[in-house]
Formats: structure tokens, sequence, C-alpha cells
């Protein structure tokens, strides 16, 4: 079920996609495609110092009022967590030139409090076996035989987000040969640790602020975790044709095109993930997520987020 897996191979050179009209655009579009990969190493690099800077900024806020850092976590972890996701994703593809991706990946999952091992290993089988119920990102243990499972695994993603997600699957995860109690073991460590270094800095700086550090992050990880699920949801929920060839199970995955105000803001506030996903699996050796000069196939389903407020309620009623 789990099998070997790596980074993909570098996007950044532009290599062939397999289809031939595909391959003009590409080529068409050349410099819009290396100018947003060349773009991605700041937006890695000023995302990092970003989400410190909250974290610092939030826990001093939070010694002087409560409230207001609260208000504080609902407005800015939507943006910032979900665009270190994001970057993680581009940096599990090789999107990111010049930087170490596998190190970035590692680092920023971390920061997360999120297991690179089982990123790695889920994502992974999220392309082989996409709209399949080998795609592990989505599709619990006997997801079509157990009702109970389905809801369960349902509500909890959908009050807790990936960290729901990143629980229920480590209990899969346990159960493979690629286990490791002592590596599983280290990678928490080093998670408490990064976070024990971070709530340290912000008590050096500002004393009294390290405890209510603690308080920011966790909070902060569970917003984001929640909007960065829905964000992966729009893409993909409910969506399951496991007698379809992978071309054509690619072609079911929903992208949020910016024909509607709702999925302006949203887009923005996920990065434009869900702008032209479709995109991202069919051609994933290329990044074209941020190339809005290739038009999506007619083929390809779009929605809007009054359409996918109504798909979420029609997906908990069939579960």
């Amino acid at each position: 079920m789990f099998g070997t897996h790596g980074l993909m191979d570098s996007a950044y050179n532009l290599n062939s996609t397999g289809n031939v009209e595909m391959d003009k655009e590409v080529r068409l579009h050349a410099d819009s495609i290396r100018n947003a990969s060349l773009s991605s190493v700041a937006d890695l690099f000023l995302a990092i110092f970003l989400w410190f800077f909250y974290l610092l900024s939030v826990s001093v806020l939070w010694t002087h009022s409560i409230s207001a850092a609260l208000a504080a976590i609902i407005v800015f972890p939507p943006f910032i967590v979900s665009w270190l996701g994001y970057l993680r994703h581009e940096l599990w593809h090789n999107y990111i030139p010049i930087v170490p991706n596998r190190f970035f990946f590692n680092m920023v999952s971390n920061m997360l409090f999120s297991n690179p091992k089982i990123i790695n290993f889920a994502h992974t089988t999220h392309h082989r076996h996409l709209h399949t119920e080998g795609d592990l990102e989505f599709f619990c243990k006997d997801y079509s035989k157990n009702s109970f499972k389905r809801k369960a695994q349902f509500l909890f993603e959908l009050f807790f987000g990936n960290a729901a997600w990143e629980i229920n699957f480590m209990a899969r995860f346990i159960k493979s040969p690629q286990f490791s109690f002592w590596k599983q073991f280290m990678s928490v460590v080093i998670r408490i640790v990064m976070l024990l270094v971070v709530c340290y800095s912000v008590e050096f700086l500002y004393p009294g602020a390290g405890v209510p550090a603690i308080f920011v992050y966790v909070l902060s990880i569970w917003v984001g975790a929640v909007v960065t699920r829905q964000d992966q949801w729009i893409e993909h929920l409910g969506v399951l044709h496991p007698k379809d060839n992978l071309k054509n199970r690619i072609l079911k995955t929903r992208s949020l095109p910016n024909t509607h105000w709702s999925n302006r803001i949203w887009n923005m506030i996920n990065h434009n993930d869900s702008r032209s996903h479709y995109f991202h699996h069919a051609y994933p050796q290329i990044n074209l997520r941020d190339v809005t000069e290739i038009p999506l196939p007619k083929e390809v389903p779009t929605t809007t987020i009054p359409q996918y407020l109504k798909i979420l309620w029609n997906h908990w009623k069939t579960l």
C-alpha cells in the first residue's frame, strides 16, 4: 500500500508534459513559469519569517489582551499557515529552484508540527491513486464498507482539519512495514524541541510571553489546519471513480477559478492553490499553478464557494 516514493523530478526545468498541445503552451509561457518558480524562493523565506514574527507578536499581544490575541489568531493563521502548507507541498514536488527542497520540506513540516514521513507517504498515493480508495490523503480504511468510519473521519477533519487527518493516518502507518518507532519518536522530539526553542526565544525577547506562545502556536496550527483541509476538500471531496483510468480521474479534479467574488477571496487566502488545480494533477512535473494564461479544459469541473457549501452538505448526506 505504501510502496517506495520520493520527491518529484524538478519542475523548474520545464520538462515535457507528455502532451503536444500542452508542451506548446508551456513553451509559449516559459518565462511566466520560470518567474513564478523564482518568486517562490522569496515566498519561502518570507513565509518562514512571517510565521515566527507572527508568533512573537501575538504572544506579546496575549500578555496585554487575550481577546485581541484570539482575534488575531482567527484572522492571520488562515493566510500564514496555509502559505507554509502550500510551500511545503511545492517543496515535496521539488518546484522551488536554488534551495534544497528536501531539507526545507522537512523543516516546514516540523514548523507546522506535522510529520514529514507521513506527508511523504500519503502524498505519493494521492497522485498515483487519485479519486480511488488508494488515495490515503482522502479515504480512510474500509471507506466504502464502513459508514461510521466515513462519518467519523468527515466530522473529525471538519473540526480539526489536517491535524485530524494526520492522527487518523498514523493509526494506519503504524501497521506498515516502513514504520519505525525510533524514527517516529525522534520526529516528535524534533518538533517539540523546535517549539521549545521558539517559546524560549519569545520569552527571551519579551519576558512573560513564552508560555502564551504555546497557546498561540497550538491555536494557530488548529485554525490553519481547518482552513487548509477545506481548501483540499474543494478540490477532491466526494470524488470517487475507482474504475476510471488515471487520465479520466484527473479530469474529475475540481478547480476554483476567479469567476466569483467569493472564489477570489478564498484564493487570495489560500495562495491560489485551488484556482487551476487540474493542471497540477495532469502535469505534476511542471509547476503551472501560477500561470493564469493557460485556460482550463472545458471538461474540467469548476465550482464557487457557495456551490462548494452545497457539495459539503450533499457529501455529508451520502456518508
